[in-house]
């Protein structure tokens, strides 16, 4: 049979010096760097491999190779221990012999080949023993202090064979050898009971000259076991043979372990190693071995293996067999049984419905693997080493280390553990997402606790992406995960939202990718950029919403915050801040009139253009006099009368009327500017000398200038009703004389007209429609639109005049109420265009104050200046609010506001009336609105007046 170790034979550039190997003389040393050598009866093998030192020779003294008959063959000449040190361990044994002759491999060649594992000694040529090819091959363990020993028989003839074959050695304890324990734990050597033996040399102190503790293995559980034996207290000599039976061309194998320790204790922990197969196969025992080597070998296990693992017929595998996978393995019918599970590298083994394996653990060697077909596998301890693989669906029963990989599913899928998880350094968990949903994505799940470490793995499947607001709870152990994965394999790594963050909890580890709203609140975003943000995860699952969705989820995230204020519509506040603004002028216009009334003026006015701020200017009472002094005396009339002053009832008056307000940014929103103009056309008559009520209408255009190069163009009109009511006072004309001043005469008193003096009280109430166009710069474009809605405003205003000289003054106060709604529009154009919901803004203010005049007669012309001066407070909206939704139905609504205005303001008047004569009247003023936080407004107005 060629050598079961031919596969590890490597090159001479790859083969490992980690083990000291001495070729040469007695005394004469050199490196061995692998490969054939020749051994004399003089020329020794050294090899070091572990914490054991070894001499091989081609021909070694006393073994005791069969029963009752030392010779000299091929075998360890010598064995040591390194730490501590214990020498003199052999002086030759763990040679073999067929019917009685003992194996010298021809030529004494042998071949070396050291690996990771180990340093493996293989015969060359096999040596022909009665018709029986012989080897002897050792390995020694890279780790610890055990040879291995594998004698290999195949029958050359074309009969059957029936020989014993002898193994045995003379100890190092010179006939001082003390049997310290025997496995059955009687006092004497058990053939069929005594699996290892452990001796040293008796009398020992523990000295540094001491000879080891020697742990002979002749079998494991079920193997076959030796007729003979020869093992004692005061004999160094040991010996025992089996009787093996080979058919024409047949192989069978035995397999043998020496074990050096420095003491009974470790020499008793270390006999564990070889209670099972897999415990060997933990330990690298097994090392080199293939399927069909283990198949053949007679005295260690009864072992069963092959394609199908199934206890019922046709393959009657028995429920106490140690099956060994050697290759693609798969469980047949029904639920399966078996001892011990035994994995070779390059196997896999395939479970279907329920394996369970008796005697664990099991040890998932590199290269091997278990594949769970929505099955059950039943073990105490799943060991997954270096290079080994576990996937599938299903569940295990019992604990697991991970030093390979755990792939649960068959992408994706899920992996249940009963027991407790570690996952070592080099072990890695492959988490594979193909979907958003639970059953989409892996999932491995622990009863017990799970320990980290590691690497984990992530894959995306099928060309998978993730989504704002994905959470994968891939992880979890009911009894709690302490520790984390050292390293993270993440393809999924992005500088946008979608760049998804690991997140330990108590109980689980999630894969978690943020919402927008979870970025804003990390960014301390302003309130409307959050609202924008709820709004746009709301439409993370909507097909409508997708090229918007892959827009704002593939920018980087330091652009994002700008992307929500294009969204955000918040200059559409700027409607209600016109609606109001106007509405304040058209109070002004309309207190001005009912002022002209209680002047006593009537007929025609027009108060050309106005630029018009906030707060009351006032135009006091016109002296009834004209240019030419008291009425109806031109010098022509010879006879002296009294001339009664007018007092009509009916009149009219023009105004116009135009605004420049600034409403600064905020840390939420960005301000705008207003820029309007217009005119109001009313008419009204005096009900009562002390009462007039009067109807009036307008027309105002506004453009709004928005950031970005952003419009809104305004066009209203308004209709209402206006009063006023005041205390007044009848006025007589002056007492006149004839030019006869022969003739007595009497003073003639003119019929009485009257004046407004003292207590006053103004009202007006008006409705208005406008109509908005709106320009906004949006997300990726111009978002256009328009709308229209309506108007409420409502005044009172009163106030008391005090009249001294020339000089008029008094207090004042107004109340305004002010109610715009719009209706709802949809814009079109940008990346997101928005449907905005009919809403409304109301704005409550009082303004208490003073104003003053004073009548200046120069020449023929009377000039009359005015100063005017009030507190405004605001009681209504100090920001107003938008609500809209995305364009397309997606999403819910979101509100934005727009920049919050301070809520109290002062407001300045200042100008003069010039009166030419009885008729005809001009006059210019200046208003304004100061001091109001993120506000500012400022008019003048110019304009005359005709009474007829």
């Amino acid at each position: 049979m060629a050598s079961s170790f031919e596969k590890l034979r490597l090159p001479p550039s790859a083969r490992r010096t980690a083990a000291a190997c001495l070729l040469g003389g007695i005394g004469l040393a050199a490196r061995a760097l692998g490969g054939v050598f020749t051994l004399t009866n003089r020329n020794t093998l050294a090899v070091t491999a572990g914490n054991a030192k070894w001499w091989i020779r081609q021909s070694t003294g006393s073994l005791r190779t069969h029963a009752g008959r030392p010779s000299s063959g091929y075998g360890i000449s010598e064995a040591h221990l390194i730490s501590p040190s214990r020498t003199d361990g052999f002086d030759g044994a763990v040679g073999i012999s067929v019917n009685g002759k003992v194996f010298i491999p021809p030529a004494g060649k042998v071949d070396l080949t050291t690996t990771a594992a180990g340093t493996f000694v293989n015969i060359v040529t096999p040596q022909n023993i009665g018709g029986v090819n012989t080897s002897l091959n050792y390995f020694f363990t890279g780790t610890g202090s055990t040879v291995r020993a594998v004698g290999v028989f195949t029958n050359t003839t074309g009969t059957t064979l029936t020989i014993n074959v002898g193994v045995g050695g003379n100890l190092g304890s010179d006939r001082n050898t003390e049997v310290l324990r025997y496995a059955s734990g009687g006092s004497t050597l058990s053939l069929t009971q005594d699996n290892y033996v452990i001796s040293h040399q008796k009398g020992q102190t523990g000295d540094l000259g001491d000879d080891p503790h020697e742990t002979w293995v002749f079998f494991g559980p079920g193997g076959k076991t030796p007729f003979f034996g020869a093992y004692q207290n005061g004999n160094d000599i040991i010996g025992e043979e089996w009787s093996l039976t080979l058919a024409p061309g047949q192989t069978e194998e035995l397999m043998w372990f020496v074990q050096l320790n420095p003491d009974l204790a470790s020499a008793l922990s270390g006999s564990s190693t070889f209670a099972s197969l897999s415990a060997l196969t933990s330990a690298g025992l097994l090392s080199g071995l293939s399927a069909s080597d283990l198949a053949e070998i007679e005295n260690w296990l009864a072992i069963s293996t092959g394609p199908i693992l199934q206890n019922s017929a046709p393959v009657n595998i028995p429920t106490t067999a140690d099956f060994l996978v050697g290759g693609p393995v798969v469980t047949g019918g029904g639920n399966n049984t078996v001892n011990s599970l035994t994995f070779l590298s390059g196997s896999s083994l395939k479970i279907f419905n329920t394996l369970t394996v008796t005697t664990g653990p099991v040890e998932l060697v590199n290269g091997s693997s278990i594949d769970l077909e929505n099955a059950t596998f039943k073990v105490n301890q799943l060991n997954i080493d270096f290079g080994g693989f576990l996937g599938g669906n299903g569940t295990i029963f019992g604990n697991l280390f991970n030093a390979g990989t755990i792939s649960p599913g068959h992408s994706p899928g899920q992996i249940h553990l009963t027991g407790n998880f570690v996952q070592g350094p080099t072990g890695t968990l492959v988490i594979q997402f193909a979907g958003h949903s639970k059953g989409q994505f892996d999932v491995f799940s622990v009863d017990g606790s799970a320990k980290l470490n590691g690497t984990l793995q992530l894959q995306a499947l099928d060309k998978f992406k993730l989504r704002r607001g994905d959470n994968f709870q891939f992880l979890t152990a009911g009894g709690g995960i302490s520790g984390k994965f050292a390293d993270v394999v993440n393809p999924f790594v992005t500088d946008t939202i979608l760049n998804p963050r690991l997140v330990y909890r108590g109980q689980s580890v999630s894969l978690e990718v943020r919402t927008f709203q979870d970025f804003a609140n990390a960014w301390d975003l302003t309130p409307n950029q959050k609202s924008v943000a709820r709004a746009l995860d709301s439409i993370n699952y909507d097909s409508r919403a997708d090229k918007l969705t892959n827009y704002v989820d593939n920018r980087p995230l330091p652009k994002l915050p700008g992307d929500f204020v294009k969204i955000a519509p918040e200059e559409l506040t700027s409607m209600y801040t016109i609606g109001v603004a106007l509405e304040k002028v058209q109070s002004l216009n309309i207190q001005r009139r009912t002022d002209d009334i209680r002047s006593g003026l009537s007929g025609f006015s027009a108060a050309g253009f106005a630029i018009n701020g906030d707060g009351p200017s006032f135009s006091g009472p016109m002296n009834r006099g004209g240019v030419a002094g008291p009425n109806g005396s031109d010098d022509k009339d010879s006879k002296m009368r009294a001339v009664p002053l007018t007092d009509e009832r009916w009149g009219a008056f023009l105004s116009g009327t135009g605004e420049w307000v600034s409403v600064g940014d905020t840390d939420n929103a960005r301000g705008y500017d207003l820029e309007s103009g217009g005119f109001t056309l009313g008419a009204d008559y005096k009900v009562t000398p002390n009462f007039a009520i009067g109807l009036a209408a307008g027309y105002t255009g506004t453009t709004a200038d928005l950031v970005d190069g952003g419009r809104i163009h305004v066009n209203g009109g308004k209709l209402g009703l206006y009063g006023t009511f005041y205390q007044n006072q009848p006025v007589a004309a002056a007492p006149t004389m004839s030019k006869d001043s022969s003739k007595d005469s009497k003073e003639v008193q003119a019929p009485a007209a009257s004046v407004a003096k003292g207590l006053y009280a103004d009202f007006a109430a008006f409705g208005g429609y406008n109509s908005y166009d709106t320009h906004r710069s949006g997300l990726q474009g111009t978002a256009r639109g328009d709308t229209d809605g309506g108007e409420l405003n409502v005044l009172f205003g009163t106030g008391y005049d005090f009249k001294k000289g020339n000089l008029t003054f008094g207090p004042t106060a107004t109340f305004n109420y002010t109610y715009l709604g719009t209706s709802e529009f949809t814009e079109h154009g940008s990346l997101a265009p928005l449907n905005v919901h009919g809403g409304k803004g109301e704005s409550l203010r009082s303004a208490f104050g003073f104003k003053a005049s004073y009548d200046w007669k120069v020449g023929g012309v009377l000039i009359k200046p005015e100063l005017s001066a009030s507190w405004q407070h605001e009681y209504g909206d100090s920001a107003y609010a938008i609500d809209s939704s995305f364009a397309n139905g997606a999403g819910n609504s979101f509100l934005v506001n727009g920049p919050k205005l301070g809520r109290d303001s002062a407001l300045l008047g200042a100008g003069f009336a010039v009166q030419f004569n009885e008729r005809m009247s001009t006059y210019f003023y200046y208003d304004g609105e100061l001091g109001r936080t993120n506000y500012q407004s400022s008019s003048v107005t110019g304009g005359f007046r005709i009474a007829f």
